[in-house]
């Protein structure tokens, strides 16, 4: 079966308007098309951790009245999930400078057919003007990127550490270890999605461009979850990359 990319005006697209999301299948095989979501009726962000339950309440409605929803939840959302986590200094300033949670409200989603090449029921808006001015070649360039860790080898040593202390005193038995890394680009971020895309074809990506100069780009192997049909007949998958087993003999 015939399987096509994604034009490079869409990333273009993306790039250069602000409260649109694209939710892109790219792996080949997959079947499933691509989603772009522009022109928002409205914007709900969420603040701080005391704003989610109205921001969910207000997602439902707005799908219930078959809208769409796309956006994105930060990693700092855990901390309304699981009160005990308490939020780190890093978090908390870093919750002051951007949302904990960003979603547009669209009244339609345009669905790019890989099969076929092409969107279904029409183009959207202002995607043959980035096609005028042929962004294909822009996205072959290979952004400049330099990498600095966000601690130092000090730091790291004593959250290791820290950590060997936890295991022995019967605390934790596994932890998964993760610290930020700060990037200087040269470059769009389209055309870095675009080279990153190429390293990592992935079957679920997004790239996120809730505001203007921010962006938001994921790459995933992994599926949360996924729900289809309706009431009583709706069916949840869900495929995370690890820690997980088949079910046993019965069904508890």
């Amino acid at each position: 079966m015939a399987w096509h990319p994604l034009p490079a005006e869409v990333y273009a697209l993306v790039e250069q308007t602000p409260a649109t999301v694209l939710l892109e299948t790219s792996k080949r095989g997959t079947g499933a098309p691509s989603q772009l979501f522009t022109s928002p009726l409205r914007v709900l962000e969420a603040n701080d951790s005391a704003d989610l339950p109205a921001l969910f309440a207000e997602i439902e409605g707005e799908t219930r009245s078959s809208h769409f929803a796309a956006g994105f939840f930060t990693y700092e959302c855990g901390h309304f999930f699981e009160p005990t986590t308490a939020p780190s200094s890093r978090s908390s300033a870093q919750s002051r400078t951007q949302p904990l949670a960003w979603f547009g409200i669209y009244e339609r989603s345009y669905r790019f057919d890989h099969s076929s090449g092409a969107f279904e029921n029409g183009e959207p808006p202002g995607l043959e003007r980035m096609r005028e001015n042929n962004p294909a070649k822009q996205l072959l360039e290979i952004p400049q990127i330099e990498i600095a860790p966000g601690l130092t080898e000090q730091q790291h040593s004593e959250c290791i550490k820290k950590i060997h202390e936890w295991i022995r005193a019967g605390d934790v038995y596994q932890l998964n270890f993760t610290f930020p890394l700060r990037l200087e680009i040269a470059g769009s971020p389209a055309a870095l999605y675009a080279s990153l895309r190429r390293r990592q074809p992935v079957e679920y990506g997004a790239f996120v461009h809730c505001k203007a100069g921010r962006h938001v780009l994921c790459f995933s192997p992994e599926l949360f979850f996924r729900i289809e049909g309706q009431g009583g007949s709706r069916h949840i998958t869900a495929k995370p990359m690890k820690g997980t087993a088949r079910r046993g003999r019965t069904t508890e």
